[in-house]
């Protein structure tokens, strides 16, 4: 972002990490989330599963919380099936609760669709448009395929690499 300017050429975004910042983001999310206008999106649980729709497996049982409903418990949760349908289409854009800023409808075409919404996230490195960036932070909190949990370290490198090369040319 050090080519992002203004007309006196003064760099507009800080070139440098700034932990306050990142607490100030999550202080505005939090005053979004208080608008109680955004809220998770919940699927009920499914007992019987299908191929393509394996039944979930559910929290083990606690006293307080498997009993009641959301958000006071996980009753009527069906935690897979509500996290999955908000990647894989089955949940359109405009029914998703949680949207709060997005771009990209359910469609079939590979413009518009679940797929370009996909691609629109993922790096240019991984074949995609890199318009909406995540943090590393955040990548640390998912594992990859196999379980394991990300590895950064491949990624640090290669931003290194990335960022000598914009010094080089």
């Amino acid at each position: 972002m050090a080519d992002f300017t203004d007309d006196a050429g003064r760099i507009l975004i800080s070139q440098q990490y700034s932990e306050e910042k990142w607490a100030k983001a999550a202080a505005a999310a939090k005053d979004v989330i208080d608008l109680n206008h955004y809220k998770l999106y919940i699927a009920a649980p499914k007992f019987k599963g299908t191929t393509d729709y394996p039944a979930t497996i559910f929290p083990p049982h606690h006293p307080e919380y498997s009993e009641k409903n959301f958000p006071e418990g996980w009753a009527n949760v069906d935690p897979f099936e509500s996290y999955r349908a908000l990647f894989n289409g089955d949940l359109y854009a405009s029914e998703n609760p949680e949207m709060i800023f997005t771009r990209g409808e359910n469609q079939t075409s590979e413009d518009f669709g679940v797929i370009s919404l996909a691609r629109h996230q993922m790096p240019q490195v991984g074949g995609g448009y890199n318009c909406h960036g995540i943090t590393l932070k955040q990548c640390d909190a998912y594992a990859m395929n196999d379980g394991t949990p990300f590895n950064r370290k491949p990624y640090e490198i290669n931003m290194a690499r990335i960022c000598l090369y914009r010094l080089v040319r």
